[in-house]
């Protein structure tokens, strides 16, 4: 039987100070030519539902280098509302959030380095869109472009029983509107990036559609990349399908373009093993056990030169991947020695479970070491239950 879960108290959380804003200065976020990150990732908690606490209107930031965790207490009176939103991806400093239903949502842009005690941060709303945003991500930064794009991963409520039918949308700054590019006929678009002015779009089997991004105001398909997909793929999901979800990311690492395979236990026992639903009922106790959803390992695999197949990657070298609700990308640990080499930081986006129990949710997130194959929490937040999750937000030097 797992412990009881209480709220831990406040000294248990690891070199906390209470500012009123965070020192993050955005933008610079992807690796793309000339706009590499100045610092490393940090883990932003949003105000939400936690575990033992009503809603709480403050926000939260864990900085990896030193494992300090500051308050950011003005956050939730600056956004307002019952915080029903979400946060569907951080790109270039900002935070895209989402609120709506499945008939129609409405997304705004949040740049955490204006949350100060007595400025409102300039807030950019995006017109509705036709469904659920599940992944946006921005083309360019809006504080320097003002011809600044998005594109946005979203379900689409067809009424014909396709719960999981998703679109990619296109929004350009100034349109009244989002365009629908591209719509992944019997399969599902996992992840959506940016790199050298193209769009790609990855789905659920593997495959990758490329826009061109440039010289035009609605990006242009010029591309179906259908690797074949490597057999332990298959095999790792087929084969386990009771006790085990994949999800799928895409980052460009170095001018390679990577996929990253992330397996999830439905339900997770103290041992870390995953178990079935049925293992919750245990036939000397009427109470069922509870046993969240947790992350159990990754695959790496790496598009060869021709496009025709992925190729698994046991060593990322200096790299550290970062993936979940915001944009996933790829650093170099030789320029942020607080981030661990050759592994994969997760933040929790598992949508479809976030909500299953009033007792977890946003809680799976940590670090996974390619090489020995082990993972390990990141301290810092000690809630059960942290929903809106918490996400990766790239900083910049203070201005």
């Amino acid at each position: 039987m797992p412990t009881k879960r209480t709220r831990p108290p406040s000294s248990s959380i690891s070199k906390r100070r209470k500012i009123d804003g965070p020192s993050i200065k955005a933008p610079a976020v992807l690796a793309s030519k000339g706009n590499t990150p100045t610092r490393p990732p940090c883990l932003m908690l949003l105000p939400g539902d936690r575990e033992g606490q009503e809603q709480s209107a403050t926000g939260c930031v864990l900085n990896l280098k030193d494992n300090a965790v500051h308050d950011l207490t003005n956050m939730g009176s600056v956004i307002g509302g019952d915080y029903s939103w979400v946060c569907v991806g951080s790109s270039h400093g900002w935070l895209m959030l989402f609120y709506g239903d499945k008939a129609e949502g409405h997304m705004f842009l949040l740049n955490p380095s204006f949350l100060t005690p007595n400025l409102s941060p300039p807030l950019f709303c995006f017109p509705s869109i036709s469904g659920t945003a599940i992944k946006a991500i921005l083309l360019s930064d809006p504080s320097t472009d003002e011809e600044f794009g998005a594109v946005a991963i979203y379900k689409h409520n067809t009424g014909l029983g396709h719960p999981n039918h998703t679109k990619i949308a296109f929004y350009k700054h100034g349109d009244d509107q989002w365009s629908d590019l591209g719509v992944a006929k019997g399969l599902i678009y996992c992840d959506i990036m940016c790199h050298n002015n193209h769009l790609y779009a990855l789905t659920d089997c593997g495959s990758i559609e490329v826009w061109d991004l440039h010289g035009s105001d609605q990006p242009e398909k010029i591309r179906d990349i259908k690797p074949s997909t490597a057999d332990k793929m298959i095999h790792t999901y087929q084969t386990r399908k009771d006790l085990y979800s994949n999800q799928l990311y895409l980052v460009e690492s170095s001018g390679e373009i990577l996929l990253v395979e992330r397996y999830r236990g439905y339900y997770v026992d103290p041992e870390g093993r995953a178990v079935t639903e049925w293992d919750l009922l245990p036939e000397d106790d009427t109470q069922p056990s509870v046993y969240p959803y947790r992350t159990l390992f990754f695959h790496v695999y790496k598009l060869d030169s021709d496009g025709e197949r992925w190729v698994e990657v046991h060593d990322l070298k200096h790299k550290a991947l970062f993936v979940g609700g915001s944009h996933s990308m790829s650093l170099s640990t030789k320029n942020f020695p607080g981030c661990k080499t050759n592994a994969i930081y997760f933040s929790d986006d598992n949508w479809d479970q976030m909500d299953e129990d009033f007792l977890y949710g946003g809680h799976d997130f940590g670090v996974f070491d390619l090489k020995k194959r082990t993972k390990k929490p990141l301290d810092g937040f000690k809630y059960d239950r942290m929903v809106p999750p918490p996400v990766w937000v790239v900083p910049t030097n203070t201005r």
